[in-house]
């Protein structure tokens, strides 16, 4: 492999990987809720749709080519063959936005000049005026697209406001590219010999552009070029509506597809974009103009921006394969054609530096790219799991300690499609839908007189349960099926031990106490504030006892760890490694996820029981059987009984074939009873025994 060759590749690798890094973490740190819908949409986007971009890029490149190639070809004849000057325009795609003001435009006329000695002079020429027709040709289409909307019926007036400085922008460079380049050329001919003595080049360079300038206006080509750059704008346009229908149509049945609205969207985010303002890679000024008319349209503010986000996140990351491809050959080409001779040899020591700073980049952003893919890991899945299929082995058993149980059960699965909340009768096991919500449900928790349950509601049909904010708190009355919204951005809901309150973590940092009779909220706790922890800390499985005054929960620090804590006061660490943490009835004691490396079951989880007395911690249950990972462990209503879920391996909590057991509080832990029979997934199960609440009592 040529040393140059290998050069180009590490950096072009190294600098990728650390852009790709910098996106992800500057979206991860905006919102818990919004990056995983971003990711979902990404991953959802309809491969066949993005082929056609593909294709459509191809085209559009082949173009841009033919008229860089036609224009240079007035200035010189030393000019590349089509071949080259097209991976040259795919390189120049990858690196026009990556610069402030289009600077990255300026890679073209570095490739041509020092790989294939094209006269820079010539080069700006051909770029320059390959911007000002492809304005031209945005300001065509646009026209186009006005007439289309009035006789649509959905013309919007800043349309014609955007058409208007697009038109102002063509004259001013019009302009600036003859007239006054022709004079401004003249008085630096006159003033070179006496006082541009030491920027002989500079003044140069800016001649050769002015002649080159002269040379394709009196070419006879506009007309070619101006059909060419349609052609352009044409190709890049079918690609990107290609690429809207692939991101909008498998997540937004109400967003209008129609090719009008698409191409509004798609003018106006490339109108942003194209104009030589300061932005990163264009993001923000272009889907600033692409939301905005989408919401005029008719859009939600949140999906139009999702949507431009991930049109321009898929087309760049479409344009930059197709250009760091673009660049290897070119520094393969190149590298054959003698850098020796055109002065191209760096020393010994610059080459060394060079491969030093290459190395730094590329370790650096293999590193943070890294750390960001484990950062997007634990944000669990973007697709809901299979639904899987029901087992043998649902009839009721005899001769257990639930035989004669009157009461019910409730509990997540998504064995309907998506998660939805169930409920099972006891002794009979009959299972029933409590709720048939398009959006995933979880965490149900059923009132001290078994008349109600509360549980959060996503905000989308799928969001994962390691997201602690796209939900909603849900209270559901199981006499009238009633629902009613508690609290939003908010999940984990408990009750207080009188039923006259709700406890939930709310914006993932808080916990909260809302007072049914009154409607009221009361934040309770939260970090950064009465907790010392940092602002950003989450407050998982948040439970709250009524006779201590204390809050027991679940923190990374970095790893899972359960403390309890009084508001105001110190933490107290409770375990390493350990998780979903809850107060026993009347808080005579603390019981939560552990691992134990001395354990009976197949895997390490095991349930721990901690003295709030003493804070001694003991292993509480730990099944010896095949389901040993147990998870989301809950004490019934009286107290002699532990509900949970547990798999043969599987972890993720809403993905995994977790099953529903029942513990008697004190009996052998091999006498757990399995109450769910499915390969779907089971989770977060509550019990109540009784006469489930229908004596005519209502909840506060």
């Amino acid at each position: 492999m040529q040393p140059r060759f290998a050069w180009s590749l590490f950096l072009s690798i190294g600098v990728s990987l650390l852009m790709l890094s910098v996106l992800i973490h500057a979206f991860s740190s905006t919102s818990a809720e919004f990056l995983p819908r971003l990711a979902r949409l990404l991953a959802s986007a309809n491969l066949l749709f993005i082929a056609l971009y593909v294709v459509a890029g191809f085209a559009q490149n082949s173009l841009r080519a033919l008229r860089y190639q036609m224009i240079l070809k007035t200035g010189e004849d030393n000019i590349p063959g089509f071949f080259h000057i097209f991976t040259v325009t795919l390189t120049r795609s990858m690196f026009v936005d990556l610069l402030p003001a289009r600077l990255g435009e300026l890679t073209f006329v570095a490739m041509l000049n020092r790989g294939y000695r094209v006269g820079a002079g010539n080069c700006l020429s051909a770029l320059s005026l390959s911007f000002l027709f492809d304005m031209i040709a945005l300001g065509i289409l646009l026209i186009a697209l006005i007439f289309f909307q009035l006789f649509d019926g959905k013309y919007q007036p800043w349309m014609l406001g955007t058409l208007i400085a697009i038109f102002l922008f063509c004259l001013a460079a019009v302009a600036a590219l003859f007239p006054l380049a022709g004079k401004i050329r003249s008085s630096l001919d006159a003033l070179q010999a006496e006082q541009w003595k030491y920027l002989g080049k500079l003044v140069k360079l800016f001649n050769d552009t002015v002649e080159a300038l002269r040379q394709a206006a009196q070419a006879g080509i506009v007309g070619k070029t101006l059909l060419l750059s349609l052609g352009v704008r044409i190709c890049k346009y079918l690609g990107l509506y290609a690429l809207f229908l692939g991101i909008v149509l498998p997540e937004f049945s109400d967003i209008d597809t129609s090719i009008g609205t698409a191409l509004a969207a798609l003018l106006s985010g490339e109108a942003g974009a194209a104009l030589p303002v300061p932005a990163f890679m264009g993001f923000g000024s272009y889907e600033f103009g692409g939301s905005l008319a989408l919401i005029a349209l008719g859009a939600n503010k949140t999906a139009a921006l999702l949507i431009m986000l991930a049109i321009h996140l898929w087309s760049q990351g479409v344009d930059y394969t197709l250009g760091i491809a673009a660049l290897l050959v070119f520094s393969w080409v190149t590298a054959r054609r003698g850098r020796e001779a055109a002065g191209m040899v760096k020393t010994a020591k610059k080459n060394r530096i060079a491969w030093v700073l290459t190395l730094a980049v590329l370790i650096l952003g293999l590193g943070f790219f890294a750390y960001q893919l484990r950062g997007l890991k634990k944000l669990g899945s973007f697709t809901p799991p299979p639904p899987g299929h029901a087992l043998e082995g649902t009839a009721p058993a005899t001769g257990t300690a639930l035989a004669e149980k009157k009461g019910f059960i409730v509990w997540s699965s998504n064995r309907f499609g998506n998660h939805d909340i169930l409920k099972m009768t006891l002794p009979e096991r009959e299972i029933s839908r409590l709720t048939t919500h398009p959006h995933a449900e979880y965490y149900p928790r059923i009132s001290p007189t078994g008349e109600a349950i509360v549980f959060a509601r996503a905000h989308e049909v799928y969001v994962s349960q390691r997201n602690f904010v796209a939900w909603d708190v849900i209270l559901l009355n199981l006499q009238s099926g009633e629902e009613r919204i508690i609290a939003q951005n908010s999940t984990a809901p408990t009750w207080s031990k009188d039923g006259r309150s709700i406890r939930y973590q709310k914006n993932g940092n808080q916990v909260a106490e809302y007072f049914l009779a009154t409607g009221k909220e009361h934040i309770l706790a939260a970090a950064g504030k009465n907790i010392p922890v940092p602002a950003d800390t989450e407050l998982q499985t948040p439970s709250w006892s009524d006779e201590r005054r204390m809050l027991a929960t679940a923190m990374r620090a970095p790893m899972p760890t359960v403390f309890v804590i009084q508001p105001g006061k110190e933490l107290l660490r409770l375990g390493e490694d350990s998780c979903e943490i809850f107060w026993g009835p009347d808080s005579a004691y603390l019981y939560h996820v552990g691992h134990d490396v001395g354990h009976d079951g197949k895997q390490t989880n095991v349930f721990k029981r901690i003295d709030p007395n003493t804070w001694k911690s003991e292993k509480w249950f730990d099944f010896p059987g095949e389901y040993s990972h147990e998870y989301f462990p809950k004490v019934d209503n009286t107290g002699k009984f532990l509900i949970y879920g547990a798999s043969s391996g599987g972890h993720e909590h809403d993905q995994a074939d977790y099953e529903i057991f029942v513990w008697a509080i004190g009996s052998p832990t091999g006498t757990a009873e399995r109450m769910t029979f499915h390969t779907g997934n089971d989770n977060w199960p509550d019990m109540y025994l009784g006469n489930g609440g229908f004596d005519g009592k209502k909840p506060d």
